[in-house]
């Protein structure tokens, strides 16, 4: 067990089980974190910025869930740790305290995030949970899971629940890659009506002559995933992209080709 603490603060990470890691983190300081880098946005969506706190960095990957686009995998994003201990401008919100147990056992792999949120001038204090769990079928396929639960900046209690199940091969047709991932999403926001679901499904075929990819999705215009990132809502969007790329030096020539319909 390795841990570090002062009179108020502390951090502690320990091996609960072969593959599986404990963390615990008493009002972490992130002083020492980089600063975001000044991007001016001019269009009228909200900016995905990047996640650079070690206690949420760490074995984030075990909390991803595929719901972006192929144009930009982050557009959609169920579970996004910056919503916590960050208002909406990116000030600090105190965390009091965090807990957050993640690793592999045999076919499943996963992780639970749970924090406490300190009170401020403006927003109460906040308990926020987030889970994903992922079982591998077997060496080409798995299904999952995510949920989160708390909104961190406002009073409507807010939960997500969704699933997926990808699909991923290099032996397709004699030694091609074949990609293949559906997803599902619903929250359910106090007090907001309407369509608050999400899903959609992505078939890729990325080798290295022809490469092409086709994709649908519905996000609904009541879908909000309070402790995750969502570009915008209410679109139904459909895309596909067709590329022929040589390796380098067998020739100078490609194209490359997409196309995006939205509604």
């Amino acid at each position: 067990m390795t841990s570090t603490t002062s009179a108020t603060r502390g951090r502690f990470v320990l091996s609960a089980h072969a593959g599986v890691t404990v963390a615990l983190t008493v009002n972490p300081d992130f002083a020492e974190v980089e600063a975001d880098q000044r991007v001016v946005n001019l269009t009228r969506f909200p900016l995905f910025l990047p996640e650079k706190r070690r206690f949420f960095l760490e074995d984030s990957n075990l909390f991803s869930f595929d719901a972006g686009s192929f144009a930009d995998t982050n557009d959609l994003v169920p579970f996004f740790s910056r919503r916590i201990g960050l208002d909406p401008n990116a000030f600090p919100i105190p965390i009091d305290f965090g807990a957050k147990m993640s690793g592999y056992v045999g076919p499943w792999n996963g992780g639970f995030l749970g924090t406490v949120t300190r009170e401020t001038d403006t927003i109460p204090e906040k308990d926020l949970y987030a889970g994903r769990l992922s079982y591998d079928l077997n060496a080409h396929s798995s299904v999952g899971g995510i949920f989160t639960s708390g909104n961190p900046v406002a009073d409507p209690n807010n939960q997500v629940l969704g699933a997926n199940y990808t699909y991923t091969t290099d032996s397709f047709t004699g030694g091609k890659n074949l990609d293949f991932n559906v997803f599902l999403l619903k929250s359910w926001t106090e007090g907001l009506d309407g369509n608050d679901r999400a899903m959609g499904a992505r078939l890729s075929y990325p080798n290295d002559l022809w490469s092409w990819a086709v994709e649908a999705r519905e996000i609904g215009d009541s879908f909000f995933p309070a402790l995750g990132f969502v570009e915008r809502t209410g679109i139904r969007q459909y895309d596909g992209s067709l590329a022929w790329q040589p390796r380098p030096g067998a020739t100078s020539e490609s194209f490359v080709s997409r196309s995006r319909r939205m509604f």
